[in-house]
């Protein structure tokens, strides 16, 4: 009886696992579109606030030095 319902256990985990790490096409579509949204929203974003052209570094103040 231990062994039957320790076996029924087993078999329902691995089905739980199964279900929860199975790979979803879709998913990778939308983590791509995300991926490349917000890459390219941080693009246009440092062209028009960012006209440095020493400096790479988007939306950081240079420090003020005051003598």
């Amino acid at each position: 009886m231990k062994k039957k319902k320790l076996k029924e256990s087993l078999q329902k985990a691995r089905y739980i696992v199964y279900m929860e790490t199975r790979h979803n096409p879709k998913d990778n579509a939308w983590s791509f579109f995300g991926g490349f949204l917000g890459l390219s929203t941080i693009g246009i974003l440092q062209g028009l606030f960012h006209t440095d052209d020493n400096s790479d570094i988007l939306f950081l103040e240079k420090e003020i030095q005051s003598d």
